[in-house]
């Protein structure tokens, strides 16, 4: 299944999400995902068990289901697919703010993909720029420095971050610059320009 075609797929599920909240208990569904996560570090069963479950009409499960597979970075191909519809649907549904908990989940889990997240730059990219919410600009610039290196675009807006109006994500965009991880990654000792 194409991409974008794996986007509309749980976009249904989304929708849905934004329409009628779940009213069941969720508590137990939480519980059987968190266990699933824990093994699947060490169990490919736990991993195709909780693949299986992103495919939930359950917004709960469907998202826990694919953060849990995030820590693995198992199934990018078909995991991402499920943050993407996340972010385009709250972005266009204007429910940002109400949805931060969420959003931030999105771009968390979209970030430790690291290279493999280049599926979802553009969605990233989106909230850069076109809503006001600081943690999720800041959330944002982390899953970008995660692509930095293979992405010359997601490089060139992780530099304009450090020159940032607002001194919280400039502050923020060039501490994560300057860390030893980051210079690691990006194979460099230094960058000149962030000493302006």
């Amino acid at each position: 299944m194409a991409e974008k075609d794996m986007v509309i797929s749980h976009t249904k599920a989304l929708l849905a999400y934004f329409t009628v909240k779940d009213t069941e208990d969720y508590r137990s569904i939480y519980d059987t995902i968190k266990e699933l996560r824990e093994l699947s570090f060490s169990s490919d069963v736990a991993k195709n068990k909780l693949l299986k479950l992103i495919y939930s009409e359950n917004i709960n499960t469907k998202m826990h289901s694919a953060e849990s597979l995030s820590f693995t970075k198992s199934f990018p191909e078909e995991v991402i697919p499920v943050f993407q519809a996340f972010l385009e649907v709250a972005r266009e549904q204007d429910k940002v703010d109400e949805m931060d908990g969420w959003l931030r989940l999105c771009l968390g889990s979209i970030a430790r993909y690291e290279d493999k997240a280049m599926l979802a730059e553009k969605n990233v990219w989106e909230y850069l720029y076109t809503q006001k919410n600081v943690n999720l600009i800041l959330y944002a610039i982390e899953a970008l420095s995660k692509i930095a290196k293979v992405s010359t675009a997601s490089w060139t807006i992780l530099c304009l971050m450090c020159h940032h109006e607002d001194e919280t994500i400039r502050n923020f965009s060039k501490d994560l610059m300057k860390s030893d991880e980051f210079k690691l990654y990006m194979n460099k000792s230094d960058f000149n320009f962030l000493n302006n």
